[in-house]
């Protein structure tokens, strides 16, 4: 089941778990072992991919009551359901996004979405176009599915980051296909304001390209 919790008690839990990140120490951080702060004994770890947070006490109880009543197999179509509902009904009060749940689909990750588009979506040998610097694996899906990969590079500003239009409107008139955007950007960090999203789309719709579209850090972004 999919659970729904009050909001006062949210509050309170998620002020503990405060609290005890807050107490974590970089002996605690090497004794648990992981392969950040492992593998660099003598170095201080700060991969952004993993987190030193562990995860919410929300989702530790789900998991501790699932694994208390074997709940290890093949998810029942119920929780599906579940899932995507609670999924349409985040993107909705979050991004004011009204997604119909039956559009949810399951993935494990990002590049198993990615390497469906390629597969599925695009025609063989495509023109994939990817602004650099990316997040390292998708200097390589292209190739790996027998794409090409065109990189973009990305435009330093004195105060920002920008992509540079006029060379994604070049790439589409010389057969690109796809344009991997990640919003907020990994490792940039820019999340891309609502016209420069605006502009992408006009120009990828104007070639009748696609965007695969990465906005696996989107819930961490906050207004200014």
């Amino acid at each position: 089941m999919v659970r729904r919790v009050c909001g006062c008690c949210q509050t309170g839990r998620m002020s503990e778990f405060a609290e005890r990140i807050d107490a974590l120490t970089i002996d605690d951080l090497v004794a648990a072992g992981s392969l950040k702060w492992t593998t660099y004994p003598d170095a201080i770890g700060a991969w952004v991919a993993e987190m030193d947070f562990g995860i919410a006490p929300q989702i530790a109880e789900q998991l501790s009551e699932m694994l208390s009543l074997q709940q290890t197999g093949y998810a029942p179509m119920r929780l599906r359901t579940e899932l995507r509902q609670a999924t349409a009904e985040f993107v909705a009060g979050r991004y004011d996004w009204q997604l119909p749940y039956e559009q949810v689909s399951w993935l494990p990750d990002v590049l198993t979405g990615l390497a469906i588009v390629m597969t599925q979506w695009l025609p063989p040998h495509s023109r994939i176009v990817v602004p650099t610097p990316c997040y390292m694996p998708f200097v390589d899906m292209p190739t790996t599915f027998g794409h090409q990969r065109i990189e973009l590079p990305m435009v330093r500003g004195e105060n920002n980051w920008t992509m540079d239009l006029d060379a994604l409107a070049r790439e589409f008139d010389a057969g690109a296909k796809l344009l991997l955007l990640c919003n907020p950007h990994n490792p940039i960090g820019k999340a891309f304001e609502r016209a420069e999203l605006e502009a992408i789309c006009q120009i990828v719709e104007e070639h009748e390209g696609l965007v695969f579209s990465d906005e696996i850090h989107a819930p961490l972004s906050y207004p200014g």
